[in-house]
């Protein structure tokens, strides 16, 4: 997802785009019936329907909502867009002693999610997070996708590749384990 915007935002978008275009055809068809419509009632009744005067402006009005509706979903994707491009600076940090604090993520209904079995879910879209400490004792969190966030295991060390707020790689490192206590 790193410079791009989510799918319930794309879907967004694109209704928007495709209802605006949809009403923009059908506001000008409504208006070439409804004229005809209406110029053929005036003439029937002999211009004393008033009815038939503003039956014309609902196909230009339709039209008008229509081409409100296709800006606005070119708007709406241009600023979510700029807005997940927001956490890339192009100035990538590689740290080669970055230390897993937490891994989590949250969903598109703002739920903290924790436990292994919440990630399996597929009807939810989730914004994978990583909370790392840097070289130099700075922690700091990190969005990240599903990929990388699956090599970020809680305490492990490893050479993490950062983004600004993105973080996009992490090789975990193979560290020395303690022998057991002899002492239960």
């Amino acid at each position: 997802m790193a410079g791009g915007i989510g799918e319930r935002q794309e879907r967004l978008a694109t209704f928007l785009i495709y209802g605006g275009l949809a009403a923009i055809g059908i506001g000008i068809l409504l208006t070439l019936l409804l004229s005809l419509g209406s110029i053929v009632r005036l003439a029937s009744v002999g211009g004393q329907d008033r009815a038939a005067l503003f039956l014309p402006v609902i196909g230009p009005a339709l039209a008008a909502l229509g081409l409100l509706s296709l800006v606005a979903g070119f708007v709406y994707g241009v600023v979510m867009g700029r807005k997940q491009q927001a956490h890339a600076t192009g100035n990538v940090i590689v740290d080669p002693n970055a230390h897993v604090v937490a891994k989590f993520g949250i969903s598109d209904e703002g739920e903290l999610l924790t436990q292994e079995w919440q990630f399996e879910r597929e009807d939810i879209e989730i914004t994978y997070l990583v909370k790392l400490q840097l070289t130099g004792g700075r922690i700091a969190e990190f969005q990240t996708s599903r990929e990388t966030w699956e090599f970020c295991g809680d305490g492990m060390w490893g050479e993490a590749t950062m983004d600004g707020l993105w973080l996009g790689r992490f090789v975990p490192r193979r560290v020395a384990t303690l022998p057991p206590d002899p002492i239960p």
